[in-house]
């Protein structure tokens, strides 16, 4: 099985990539052998610009790691996207699970939660209080407020520091001072349906502009999800749909020649999302069992504030200095009412202020990037237990973590570009990285009593990667790299006291240590981004240390198992990922991408003292896309078929047969669905967009998800800007 999966990666000539409308404006500082100058560019070329792997600017051609940029354009008028994991849908790599509508998360490389990163305009968004396993806080994210996504695939610790194990995602938010001849007032107005969940999204934006000096964007956005209609077997899927309302207002300007000052604020909230596998109202799918609750739903609120201000040198050794404050709050409320209408009201509240300084240095050397950033959680939770009749009944010790905690972060970085040859480019860097955490009361494990905790990790991690030209004439490069990762442990690894999966109650851990991984990674890229391009990654993960649950062997009193954190796990991921597109004609555009992942973990699966090797949880089936796009009018209009391809999944962990609520009996069933999607420019700046997804009307669901996708699906979207 596993030497046809390489063989059909060997002959694969089709992948992920869409061509791009559009080019993004080439910034003035992207010098030296690791980008592309103005004069460098070819007339014809789009060129695809990361700012995410390197900390700068940067031909995402040339980055010696695997990156994708993803445009609005792509995201919401091609993909139908609508909320931020749902954009990633279509990447090699990415498993995207669902444990609710309002609750994606992906998997990257094989990790998900809290070790993937999720950035906004370079600003962390991952705070100590994110969970192991898939989580909804990226949902929380408007899509429709962003400009583009990077992503960036495998470790990068030593530009970001924890978390950033399987993936880095930044989402970036438009430059309102990219486009001097737009006009100086314009607005938006963009509307999406879609039939399978009677969805409804609305977005209104209004735009000033003077010149390239100064620009000021205010949006809103509201989307209202019905419930899921899956497909055939399943239909109906109660309790399963909920409301968002979020805002945005950004301000930037240029202060003379050298500074540039940007302000935003985001603000987002969702209503009654409900987990709703583990309810009665759960739909079994191919043996699954339905959850005994008769309520389980959250609200959550998030909020982000900064102002990022970036001075630019003349001359000397600077090239510039960027620096960021930032504030962040973020609120979680969960209602649990469990089979004996027992309630529970818990949650919490995070603040989270930052800073950070970025300083650049351009010279024989090459380009140095080097700063500093700081993060603080200060952390208040807790949980209200109430009677049968309503009536309050008391207050544990803590909430789902710790109780007026604090969570502190501070990294320094260095990194060097260099080009060693006109034809081999390096970058090597080096973090350190202190986190403390510190909590005033939780509830020991073993005397159930209220205690304190202070905890303090460090962590020294470095890369080396390399970029080399193999067939310069068709824009051949192979790249080869080496990267260590680290997590340290949270406030939720050290003190949740929660339910995890399903029917497992996590107990707190206080003496975890930091998590540990090297990464190797070994690619191509050939081609270029108008006529056809192919890439290809090989990559390897070791892990150390890994901090998994445990079963304890306790059983509780409700049937759930009791179970606690270990730095248990030892192991690999490792795969195989293919993009490319190729333009048969003026009109015709062929595309898709596959993956292949397999991976194992030493670990305790059971509550006895004996290790045991077994596949790594959740590891992504393999998978092919293939896109096929007739275009015409300049691109103005296009027609694409899509077809996608999931095998089956029975390679499990223990903790994933146990996960029968979300997991059938014996593993996931494969699928394969048919899209048809069009799109057309109806005025120069209004968009229409028209999909019929999964046209026959399959009836699946994701590995590791709580409900299942969509059945069949008419979604039209109108994006009109005036």
């Amino acid at each position: 099985m596993r030497s046809s999966h390489l063989f059909l990666c060997a002959i694969l000539t089709a992948t992920n990539s869409w061509a791009q409308e559009s080019t993004i404006e080439i910034p003035t500082d992207v010098t030296g052998g690791f980008g592309l100058s103005p004069s460098e560019a070819k007339p014809d070329e789009v060129l695809e610009l990361s700012v995410t792997a390197t900390r700068s600017p940067l031909d995402a051609k040339k980055i010696p790691q695997s990156i994708k940029t993803i445009p609005q354009t792509e995201m919401i008028s091609k993909r139908q996207s609508a909320t931020v994991p749902d954009a990633l849908r279509q990447e090699s790599g990415i498993l995207l699970q669902k444990t609710s509508q309002g609750q994606g998360s992906p998997f990257i490389r094989g990790f998900t939660g809290f070790r993937n990163l999720l950035l906004i305009d370079g600003v962390r968004f991952n705070n100590s209080v994110m969970r192991d396993g898939p989580n909804q806080y990226w949902n929380t994210v408007d899509l429709f407020s962003i400009d583009r996504l990077d992503v960036l695939k495998g470790p990068s610790s030593v530009l970001y520091g924890s978390d950033a194990i399987g993936g880095t995602i930044n989402a970036l938010t438009p430059d309102l001072l990219a486009k001097a001849e737009a006009n100086p007032v314009s607005g938006r107005l963009l509307y999406r349906y879609g039939s399978a969940d009677s969805s409804r999204i609305q977005r209104v934006q209004v735009t000033g502009r003077s010149g390239k000096d100064f620009g000021i964007s205010l949006g809103g956005t509201k989307k209202v999800f019905g419930d899921v209609r899956a497909g055939a077997q399943t239909g109906l899927q109660p309790k399963t749909g909920y409301e968002e309302l979020a805002f945005d207002l950004k301000a930037q300007g240029n202060i003379g020649a050298k500074d540039n000052v940007a302000l935003v604020w985001r603000k987002g909230n969702q209503d009654d999302v409900w987990r709703t596998h583990s309810t009665i109202f759960g739909k079994s799918f191919r043996g699954t069992k339905v959850g005994s609750d008769l309520k389980r739903s959250l609200d959550q609120e998030t909020e982000l504030a900064y102002v990022k201000h970036k001075h630019t040198f003349e001359s000397g050794f600077l090239t510039n200095v960027e620096t960021i404050l930032s504030y962040q709050r973020q609120a979680e409320t969960e209602t649990r009412i469990t089979s004996n209408s027992t309630k529970t009201e818990q949650g919490f509240v995070v603040h989270t202020p930052g800073a950070s300084v970025q300083m650049q240095s351009f010279g024989e050397t090459g380009l140095w990037t080097f700063g500093v950033e700081s993060y603080r959680d200060l952390v208040d939770s807790e949980k209200l237990n109430y009677n049968k009749d309503g009536s309050f009944k008391s207050k544990p010790i803590q909430g789902p973590i710790g109780d007026n905690s604090t969570y502190e972060s501070l990294g320094i970085y260095l990194q060097n570009q260099y080009s060693v040859t006109n034809s081999l480019a390096l970058t090597t860097g080096i973090r350190q990285n202190s986190n403390k955490a510190k909590v005033d009361r939780y509830e020991d494990p073993a005397t159930k009593a209220a205690t304190t905790l202070s905890r303090d990790y460090s962590a020294t991690v470095g890369t080396i990667k390399g970029a080399y030209d193999i067939a310069p004439t068709i824009g051949g490069k192979l790249f080869a790299g080496v990267s260590q990762g680290f997590r340290a442990p949270n406030l939720s690894d050290l003190t949740r006291f929660d339910f995890a999966r399903s029917s497992e109650l996590e107990l707190p851990a206080p003496n975890l240590k930091p998590e540990r991984y090297l990464s190797y990674e070994v690619g191509t890229k050939v081609g270029n981004a108008n006529s056809w391009m192919s890439e290809i990654w090989l990559f390897r993960t070791n892990i150390e240390n890994m901090i998994i649950r445990t079963p304890t062997g306790e059983t509780n009193a409700d049937g759930s198992r009791t179970v606690t954190k270990k730095n248990a796990g030892k192991g690999y991921v490792q795969g195989v990922e293919l993009d490319s597109f190729y333009r048969l004609s003026t009109n015709i555009v062929a595309g898709g991408n596959y993956t292949f992942q397999w991976g194992e973990l030493e670990a305790y699966p059971t509550s006895l003292a004996e290790k045991k090797k077994e596949p790594m949880s959740r590891a992504m089936p393999a998978t092919l896309n293939l896109n096929t796009r007739y275009e015409w009018s300049e691109r103005s209009n296009w027609v694409e078929g899509l077809y996608t391809l999931v095998r089956r999944q029975d390679r499990l962990s223990a903790s994933d047969r146990l996960d029968d609520q979300r997991i059938p009996p014996g593993g996931s069933p494969g699928y394969k669905t048919y899209s048809l999607r069009a799109g057309t420019k109806i005025a120069k700046e209004t968009r229409i967009t028209l999909a019929l997804d999964n046209i026959l009307n399959e009836d699946y669901r994701v590995l590791g998800s709580g409900v299942n996708e969509p059945g069949r699906n008419f979604i039209a979207t109108l994006d009109i800007w005036l």
